[in-house]
């Protein structure tokens, strides 16, 4: 009997001492690669700002405390440091999570761009989300996007990816929260 006991806390104590090991290898990687990661986040996000915002040279942060899927907005400025637009980084929630993307709106309250920084969506499906067949639909619309299942779109709606109406929906919300942000703005 007192042989199962010191097996069970000897085995005990090993898993312990593994445990705090890993614990502390995973600790001191983290420490070591999150300036990096966070440095490469932030070029992600300019990079998605210049390509949704072309025109735009210097980006510069708002305060903004719309709330919501709103997380971040950005005036845009050209050489002769002229407003010529917004981008907005919003994050609506589609069928695999968070969707964080960067939507462009031009001064005249219309999209130029919409770029997905990251998403967790299923392959194949709603990950079509960030190829350029469906985000170029949302180019020149204006506020109260729509989206249509089937048939042509009309001009305030975009069609869905084929079985990923969800992610569909969550990136129209988006761009729609975007829109609705930047109008606030004025």
């Amino acid at each position: 009997m007192k042989e199962n006991i010191r097996s069970i806390i000897k085995t005990g104590a090993i898993l312990l001492v593994i445990g705090f090991v890993c614990t502390l290898l995973l600790a001191l990687c983290n420490s070591m690669t999150k300036d990096r990661i966070a440095s490469l986040a932030a070029s992600a996000e300019q990079e998605a700002m210049s390509s949704t915002l072309p025109i735009a040279d210097k980006f510069v942060k708002l305060k903004y405390d719309g709330g919501g899927i709103v997380t971040a907005v950005y005036e845009g400025k050209n050489e002769d440091k002229t407003v010529v637009g917004h981008c907005v980084k919003v994050e609506p929630i589609g069928y695999g999570g968070a969707i964080s993307m960067i939507v462009g709106i031009d001064t005249d309250g219309k999209v130029t761009g919409v770029d997905i920084v990251s998403m967790s969506e299923t392959p194949g499906l709603g990950a079509k989300a960030n190829e350029p067949e469906f985000t170029n639909g949302f180019i020149g619309k204006g506020a109260g996007i729509k989206v249509r299942k089937s048939g042509a779109p009309n001009d305030d709606e975009i069609s869905a990816i084929s079985g990923a109406t969800v992610t569909s929906k969550a990136v129209t919300s988006g761009v729609n929260a975007a829109i609705a942000a930047t109008e606030s703005l004025r």
